[in-house]
């Protein structure tokens, strides 16, 4: 009988790792000079899965991109490695990768999705192109671009026009 028990706490701390960490959020503000104001991270899922891509929409003083970023195990999260303006193509990048989290210690042996929203705030005008990049041990690729005309989207089925 308290073997039975033991075995189902056992599974509850393995189910644990698997899923939640929604609610993680990342900020940061920039120094003067820089049309971008802020940018945050914030984490609404990582569960098993192996799907990637992003989505970006144009806000009144903000850019919000939405993506998944697959992960070796839901052990990790996403955060922002770099947030950049380049005034000259009038372009925004935004580079999202995994981090180990800090509130797991054991996690189960899965690929795992990590489902997040960056938001980058500017003083002024908001740029006329953003690209989105995921970083892993395999290296960097854009999974999004777009322009206020037209999108394409990297990932989440292939590649599309939007």
């Amino acid at each position: 009988m308290q073997r039975r028990g033991f075995l189902s706490v056992a599974a509850g701390v393995v189910a644990a790792g698997c899923a939640g960490a929604g609610g993680e959020t990342e900020t940061s503000t920039t120094s003067s000079g820089s049309p971008v104001v802020s940018s945050s991270l914030s984490v609404s899922d990582v569960s098993c899965g192996e799907s990637e891509g992003a989505s970006v929409a144009w806000g009144e003083r903000e850019v919000s991109v939405d993506g998944s970023l697959p992960v070796a195990s839901p052990c990790y999260t996403a955060a922002l490695e770099t947030v950049s303006y380049d005034a000259g193509a009038d372009e925004l990048l935004v580079r999202a990768g995994a981090a180990r989290r800090d509130d797991v210690d054991e996690c189960v042996q899965c690929l795992a999705d990590v489902a997040y929203t960056a938001t980058v705030v500017f003083d002024g005008a908001l740029p006329e192109s953003v690209r989105v990049e995921h970083r892993s041990r395999e290296g960097t690729r854009t999974v999004a671009a777009a322009s206020r005309e037209a999108s394409v989207q990297v990932g989440w089925g292939g590649e599309s026009e939007v």
